[in-house]
């Protein structure tokens, strides 16, 4: 009985995890079509963000903040 429970609860909590998942990406638009940034995607600014800065966001977006506040400048 037991093990049906944890069954019952790991498949609850995958289900979930991919509904989450699934909901967060459709509500991204796509990337803008820059012809020097080539095919950017989802999927490669999650890599780069792994890469180059270990997983942590904050970087990032202040890295792209900063880009938003210059072109505000201009």
């Amino acid at each position: 009985m037991r093990n049906k429970k944890t069954i019952w609860s790991f498949s609850l909590a995958f289900i979930i995890a991919v509904m989450a998942a699934s909901s967060a990406q459709a509500e991204c638009d796509a990337f803008p079509r820059i012809p020097w940034w080539g095919d950017l995607s989802h999927g490669a600014t999650k890599a780069f963000v792994a890469r180059k800065h270990e997983g942590n966001w904050s970087p990032y977006v202040k890295k792209w903040l900063k880009k938003v506040d210059r072109l505000k400048d201009v």
